[in-house]
């Protein structure tokens, strides 16, 4: 019974990490170890990144969605500080957890609204 018990727990983290993507760390963007991420950095990382996924064959549905180098450079000195890296996440995690409840809350509202859902044909 422990081994099998094993074996899901094992099994359970194998599929909760293949499902879910960790934002990448500032460690892995600053290539060079300067302490900041280049512009080159950003790109070259975010295109390693998404060529993994692809081979895994692992879904991209939010690329579009993704930063510019611009948009987390929040001072525009042309390089990326662990405190902008940091703030940019943080911002990104918060409006993915505001889009996941405005999702809900639109998936629960049905054919109750004007004009949504099937019986309002």
């Amino acid at each position: 019974m422990r081994t099998l018990n094993s074996k899901i727990v094992l099994v359970s983290i194998f599929f909760g990490t293949y499902l879910y993507a960790a934002p990448t760390s500032f460690s892995t963007f600053d290539k060079n170890g300067d302490g900041y991420i280049s512009e080159s950095e950003f790109y070259d990382v975010r295109s390693e990144n998404r060529t993994k996924r692809a081979e895994e064959g692992r879904a991209m549905r939010r690329a579009g969605n993704a930063p510019l180098f611009t948009d987390i450079d929040l001072d525009g000195d042309g390089k990326i500080s662990k405190e902008e890296h940091l703030e940019s996440q943080n911002k990104r995690m918060i409006q993915n957890r505001e889009n996941r409840g405005k999702s809900k809350e639109m998936r629960g509202r049905g054919s109750k609204g004007k004009g949504q859902g099937r019986g309002n044909r």
